[in-house]
């Protein structure tokens, strides 16, 4: 979508190429939009593990996993709507984007908040390492060992942690403009967010088939 506002922008010629590569994008987010339906299996999974484990439920978790019980039906519905596939006015439908996209938006708020509070612990604990002084004997010891094992998990965390927040700060600015009338950002800022969004997502999959 970034490369489609850069080519509007310009020559006649780029401009059909732009209208075309636009039409061709709409049925990739089509595709998409039918393949997130997959993801409520999952959801009704996690609700299920977070309410009858042993522990009581984090309320920011069921939060979550609630605002994605409004997400996926509404836009779901408003995307069937949008194809003639169930009757539905123009106003109902844009209703129904607009609502699942602020459910999605929630659902981000508070990952970012979670995002950051582990970012925070996982500093505390890495400088808790630092500040400790290892002589010679200890160094062999397989108490430092563990400690050193530890603190390569940490690192691994908060290298995923940052991959999150970054996938946050390209999902939040979309989610925020698809939850308004009118929207809020051009065509060229929905790209260049939509990219950094694809590209963190495209890294996290990549590191996940790698462990498999």
């Amino acid at each position: 979508k970034l490369i489609v506002a850069f080519m509007a922008s310009g020559k006649p010629g780029a401009k059909a190429l732009a209208a075309r590569l636009k039409g061709l994008l709409m049925s990739l987010s089509d595709a998409r939009v039918v393949l997130r339906l997959f993801g409520l299996p999952p959801t009704i999974q996690w609700f299920q593990a977070t309410v009858s484990g042993p522990a009581a439920a984090d309320p920011l978790t069921v939060a979550q996993i609630v605002s994605m019980f409004v997400y996926y039906p509404m836009e779901h519905a408003w995307w069937a709507g949008k194809h003639g596939g169930i009757p539905m006015s123009a106003e109902t439908g844009n209703r129904l984007s607009l609502w699942s996209c602020r459910a999605w938006l929630f659902y981000i708020l508070i990952d970012a908040w979670n995002v950051g509070r582990d970012l925070l612990c996982i500093h505390k604990q890495l400088l808790d390492f630092n500040e400790v002084a290892l002589d010679d004997k200890t160094r062999v010891s397989v108490q430092v060992d563990k400690q050193l094992k530890e603190r390569a998990d940490l690192l691994t965390r908060k290298r995923k942690a940052l991959l999150r927040a970054l996938t946050i700060v390209g999902d939040a600015p979309l989610a925020l403009t698809w939850s308004l009338e009118g929207g809020l950002l051009s065509d060229f800022w929905i790209g260049a967010f939509g990219t950094l969004s694809s590209i963190t997502g495209f890294v996290s999959l990549w590191e996940k088939t790698l462990k498999q």
